[in-house]
């Protein structure tokens, strides 16, 4: 099944609004068999939106983002009536839901509220984080919010009941790490992406510090045989995971499955290895909390580094990443305790340390420490993320030995 996706809002033309739905909607969809075909843009214009239905009427469903709001700008309900030939009317269902969603935060809704109306044969989509309904016209358009928590909770939602029937294909999603995809298919295995092709349609996608190879494959027998060509090529020993979850979700599994729990100190990251485990539901079961010691003052304030030490040896540096791991395991009672010092500028420090390195210091109860040194490229944020990563791939190979 191949969908037209239409993303309605001017602040997104702008540069006011980054545009943050598309690549969820098509990895989400393409677990039904599901593929967009087509992305455009528009305005919040009623003959901009209708140009857009049009130019994506001959696919086999539509799915637009954004204008479903109460403002004059949200325009979207009016132009899908149009575009159908439909009348917008009093709907009694539409009210009875966004009813308990004004319940819901303790407000009150008004009869003659926007949401209330609704373009005739249209249904009413339950909106699990948001106020706006979805719109669903059977068979033939899907209409979401543009806010993507709301996007993404509705997708949840409704996807397995709206696309599950449509699917005629499966899917299988191989993880691997610390590999290039020209090395996977150009040296480690040159034969590998013709021996997954006898069974379906084969993805490479290059992501942050890893590659996903993905199958597409129609006959549910074929799972196995597909599982085996992997298991019997080189590409094995990298293979962090088989499915669609992301490595955040697999690390907090992993840690409840073996009663581990976690903190971390950041200093170059910032916070963000914390809040990307923090994105997972449970991960309040492992993650017991972390220290940001941005500065050297937090690091000798918090983490008992001592200034000495910083002067002689600098922020960045293996012996200030394996006081910080020790430190922070010792404070915060953990069995993993993981520390990040680095350089996400575009500049040496003054101890020689050059942009993109950075220290990753491995504290675990009852075991000796350990610190490794990574060096990257990239901006600030490429160099954030990345090193975020390679924190998180490192606890995922001390989950891995544990088992």
């Amino acid at each position: 099944m191949n969908i037209g996706l239409l993303i309605i809002g001017s602040e997104v033309l702008q540069g006011l609004t980054q545009e943050a739905n598309l690549k969820w909607l098509a990895t989400r969809l393409a677990i039904y068999g599901v593929h967009i075909q087509r992305t455009l843009i528009c305005e919040d214009s009623a003959q901009e939106i209708a140009q857009g239905l049009k130019a994506l009427s001959e696919l086999d469903f539509i799915i637009t983002t954004g204008g479903l709001g109460p403002t004059e700008d949200d325009i979207t309900k009016s132009a899908l009536a149009n575009f159908f030939h439909k009348k917008i009317t009093f709907s009694q269902e539409v009210h009875d839901l966004i009813l308990s969603h004004y319940q819901r935060i303790s407000r009150k809704l008004d009869k003659d509220h926007p949401y209330n109306y609704l373009p005739q044969d249209f249904k009413p989509l339950y909106n699990p984080t948001g106020l706006a309904p979805g719109l669903y016209l059977a068979g033939k358009i899907l209409a979401l919010p543009g806010v993507p928590g709301e996007v993404r909770s509705m997708g949840l939602h409704h996807f397995p009941q709206i696309f599950k029937q449509h699917s005629q294909t499966h899917r299988l999603v191989f993880r691997t790490h610390s590999i290039p995809e020209e090395k996977i298919f150009n040296d480690l295995d040159p034969t590998l992406w013709g021996k997954l092709s006898v069974f379906g349609k084969v993805s490479s996608l290059p992501q942050t510090l890893n590659v996903d190879i993905v199958v597409n494959f129609e006959n549910p027998d074929d799972e196995e045989k597909i599982k085996k060509v992997i298991n019997d090529s080189p590409i094995h020993k990298y293979l962090w995971h088989i499915g669609e979850e992301s490595l955040e979700e697999v690390l907090v599994h992993r840690l409840i499955l073996n009663k581990k729990t976690i903190a971390f100190a950041e200093s170059c990251t910032a916070g963000l290895c914390s809040h990307r485990l923090t994105q997972v539901s449970g991960s309040s079961k492992v993650f017991k909390g972390s220290i940001v010691s941005y500065a050297n003052e937090i690091k000798e304030k918090f983490l008992d580094i001592e200034a000495k030490l910083l002067t002689e040896h600098g922020p960045v540096s293996e012996i200030v990443a394996h006081k910080m791991a020790s430190a922070i395991q010792e404070k915060f009672d953990v069995d993993y305790a993981l520390s990040i010092t680095g350089l996400a500028g575009s500049e040496s420090d003054d101890y020689g340390q050059p942009p993109g390195r950075a220290y990753i210091g491995i504290s675990q109860k009852n075991h000796s420490s350990k610190v490794i040194q990574v060096d990257y490229f990239g901006n600030r944020e490429k160099l954030k993320l990345r090193f975020s990563q390679k924190v998180l791939f490192e606890l995922l190979f001390l989950l891995n030995h544990c088992q």
